[in-house]
């Protein structure tokens, strides 16, 4: 039983946290001005699609869809914006599974991604790589406390179809294959997933 001294203290603890949540929370919560802007912008930018879509679905020519932007920009009085350009960085000579190669890779898109006013990094890898970044993101929680390392879209279904054929191993999934289709250990491993998905649904139907 708590005596009235460490009540109060408990009591005081818990309401500034609750206070530190709700200070978080707000904010996070997009303001009323960014919002309404956002809906005007996406207003004025369907319209100028359907505006595109009816010249180049009309008889008077039309430019292509970056140049119909830049001829209304003008005409309507705005600045163009600039260029987007795609460079390469630089090339890193060394093993990509070695957790040096890696950090610093990850440092580097961290770096870039704060030069374009972002604060998320999400960085895309292959399987293997990707357990490494996981590793070091898990080791160096304070450098990379707002690093999302993201499995590629080929990987991330590889791994799902592999996931699935282990968790059905010994359940008669694999002798039903079997007696259809050839290749049936690399099928439920994940290495032929597109063929694998069909697969899975043409079961999923028949059973």
């Amino acid at each position: 039983m708590l005596v009235p001294a460490q009540a109060g203290i408990t009591l005081c603890v818990q309401l500034h946290a609750r206070t530190e949540r709700l200070v978080t929370y707000c904010n996070q919560v997009p303001t009323l001005v960014f919002l309404a802007s956002r809906e005007i912008s996406l207003d004025r930018a369907a319209f100028e699609d359907m505006s595109f879509l009816r010249q180049v679905t009309g008889d008077s020519p039309c430019p292509e869809y970056s140049g119909f932007n830049t001829k209304h920009a003008r005409e309507s009085g705005q600045q163009p914006g600039h260029k987007t350009g795609i460079v390469y960085t630089p090339f890193l000579d060394m093993v990509p599974a070695e957790p040096d190669t890696m950090k610093t890779a990850m440092v580097e898109a961290q770096r870039l991604t704060l030069l374009t006013g972002q604060e998320w990094t999400i960085f895309t890898n292959d399987q293997p790589l990707y357990q490494v970044a996981v590793n070091i993101t898990w080791v160096d929680q304070s450098m990379f406390s707002m690093f999302v390392p993201h499995l590629g879209g080929m990987h991330m279904m590889m791994s799902f179809v592999g996931a699935v054929g282990a968790l059905m191993r010994g359940s008669g999934l694999e002798d039903i294959l079997k007696s259809t289709f050839a290749g049936v250990p690399k099928l439920l491993s994940g290495k032929k997933f597109p063929k694998m998905s069909e697969h899975y649904v043409l079961s999923l139907r028949n059973s």
